[in-house]
């Protein structure tokens, strides 16, 4: 389904494209200098990518701190897993199925004792009467 989405959007982009050579020309000389300017911005602004490297360096160690607690904590459940014993095992399994949403009870619905009409706001009776509906209406 992927390659197809991406057969299909690929074939609207080249669809897009000029067919005159003037505009092919333009086309690509705008895309030519857009990519200039954006390997060079670091050169007009170094301040701003000094900064963004900064940001970047901090990301990097945040992201290096999740991933260890990620494998640490995955190693300790792994090896309490293997060490424990058959029984503990089976048993844990069955716990699991028993929560699977196949055995999920469907819930019944509880009478309300208050009538739905009420505590609506400024609608009445009348108001909440649907006249319109039905076959009441229908005379023919």
């Amino acid at each position: 389904m992927s390659v197809l989405r991406l057969a299909i959007i690929v074939s609207c982009v080249v669809a897009a494209l000029p067919a005159d050579k003037t505009q092919q020309a333009r086309l690509y000389d705008g895309a030519v200098s857009a990519a200039s300017w954006a390997a060079t911005y670091c050169d007009r602004e170094a301040q701003h990518c000094e900064q963004a490297s900064h940001y970047w360096d901090q990301f990097k160690t945040k992201a290096q701190f999740a991933a260890s607690i990620a494998v640490d904590t995955v190693e300790r459940y792994s090896a309490e897993a293997a060490k424990a014993s058959p029984e503990v095992r089976a048993s844990s399994r069955v716990v699991i199925e028993q929560v699977s949403v196949r055995n999920v009870p469907i819930p019944t619905p509880v009478p309300v004792d208050v009538p739905l009409t009420q505590g609506r706001g400024t609608l009445s009776e009348h108001d909440m009467s649907t006249p319109w509906r039905g076959s009441k209406l229908r005379k023919s």
